[in-house]
């Protein structure tokens, strides 16, 4: 697997980003197993942001990976072994949202 992760040639990219939707099935039995897993996609962002992914020396690449999950599949999981991250952004009350306009 982490053969596959840092050989993305084929796919030229200035950075890359795994999106596991569902991450709550990802092993969800087997903590050594998913342990080997974090281990692997950790690897392969060392590859790229270090510039040894692909064949041969290149420019550190962006390289990261986004685990989605339902709060009540967070809690099924003791150790997700990243940080968390939420998807809405937040607001200090009181400040309206900014609504794009188009000029014509």
């Amino acid at each position: 697997m982490e053969e596959c992760l840092i050989d993305l040639e084929w796919l030229s990219a200035k950075g890359y980003v795994l999106l596991i939707t569902d991450a709550g099935g990802v092993l969800p039995d087997d903590e050594e197993e998913y342990e080997t897993f974090l281990e692997i996609l950790r690897d392969a962002g060392e590859a790229w942001g270090t510039g040894q992914a692909g064949m041969g020396a290149r420019r550190a690449t962006p390289f990261h990976v986004l685990f989605a999950v339902s709060e009540r599949e967070k809690a099924k999981r003791a150790h997700w072994g990243m940080n968390e991250i939420h998807a809405e952004p937040t607001r200090e009350p009181g400040i309206p949202r900014r609504t794009s306009s188009k000029r014509t």
